[in-house]
């Protein structure tokens, strides 16, 4: 089970793993993309949601507050 997320470029001839966003305490079980691709969103079973900067390879903001697992994410128009 993983904490991290590997974000990895896979068009073209150079297949890569480009960035790791770490800092889940638990198993990430769902991620949701902006729509520009600059960030992800990310559910864990640590409670939390994590918002990531993909080019900075960096969580921008954590919402800690659930009571339980977060078992997925989404994104709504205008949002991120």
């Amino acid at each position: 089970h993983d904490k991290s997320i590997f974000l990895w470029k896979v068009y073209g001839e150079d297949d890569c793993n480009f960035n790791v966003l770490a800092g889940h305490k638990n198993v990430v079980l769902d991620l949701c993309w902006n729509r520009d691709g600059s960030k992800v969103v990310s559910a864990s079973a640590d409670k939390s949601v994590g918002v990531w900067d993909v080019n900075q390879g960096r969580r921008t903001r954590t919402l800690s507050k659930h009571s339980a697992v977060v078992n997925s994410v989404g994104l709504g128009e205008g949002n991120l």
